[in-house]
């Protein structure tokens, strides 16, 4: 999973993710939300299924009227 986001002006961040990310128990451990887990981890399972039939794909790409964007490969 890649976050992309750069500025307008020329600031660009990439973060990369590995997608099993989505089902680290430290994200839900530590905010009490572990009823999410177990939905964390059929998503996961799903994503590594259609990333592999499919391939990559944009999931969010946003930009802003300022021309700040954001985006999430996944």
């Amino acid at each position: 999973m890649k976050i992309k986001v750069s500025e307008n002006k020329g600031a660009r961040i990439s973060i990369r993710l590995p997608l099993g990310a989505v089902k680290w128990k430290i994200f839900y451990k530590y905010s009490d939300n572990m009823k999410y887990y177990p939905v964390a981890r059929k998503i996961y399972y799903a994503l590594k299924e259609y990333i592999k039939a499919n391939g990559h794909f944009v999931l969010v790409d946003v930009q802003d009227a300022q021309g700040s964007n954001v985006k999430i490969i996944i």
